[in-house]
């Protein structure tokens, strides 16, 4: 947690790695300090972003705040001027459900400082390489032709795969 810095911002169209990831994020903080060090927002404005990025961490160095989706009254701008003067005490992941457009102003400033993070759609093969790694950490063998066949079937939207993958397991 202590090498994490500033704002993300998290989008893409593969919510089942997306989710994967902020879950990831929050087990960052101790369980027993997450009620005082991490808060998730669903759409939140500016001002209740910023208020809420200033609370001082208690019991560690840094706070987390999970924003999923934005206020539709967000101004890029204004946040990302915000976001060069937020507490250094704070990690900020702003999380919104599809993949943002390239002409998106908030997507080009969070690119110019090289932290955005895409989740895009997985492809079969791709599918196919996690299904049978997962089958082998679950103590299954997955040969590539089954794989294949698997993912054909079910396709490659990855919650989908996951849990027809449990069961297959």
């Amino acid at each position: 947690f202590e090498e994490i810095l500033g704002a993300y911002l998290i989008h893409g169209d593969e919510d089942f790695f997306k989710e994967a990831a902020i879950k990831t994020a929050q087990e960052l903080i101790p369980a027993d300090l997450r009620a005082f060090n991490l808060t998730v927002l669903h759409e939140p404005d500016l001002a209740k972003l910023s208020e809420i990025c200033e609370t001082m961490p208690l019991f560690m160095d840094k706070t987390m705040v999970i924003a999923r989706e934005l206020a539709k009254s967000t101004d890029a701008g204004k946040l990302m001027e915000y976001l060069e003067h937020m507490s250094p005490s704070t990690v900020l992941l702003i999380c919104l459900k599809d993949k943002l457009d390239g002409n998106s102003a908030l997507l080009k400033r969070f690119a110019k400082i090289d932290r955005d993070v895409l989740f895009a759609k997985v492809e079969p093969g791709d599918a196919m390489k996690w299904c049978m790694a997962t089958a082998v950490s679950n103590g299954v063998s997955l040969p590539p032709a089954v794989a294949r066949t698997f993912v054909g079937i079910v396709g490659s939207d990855m919650s989908n795969v996951s849990n027809e993958l449990q069961k297959l397991i």
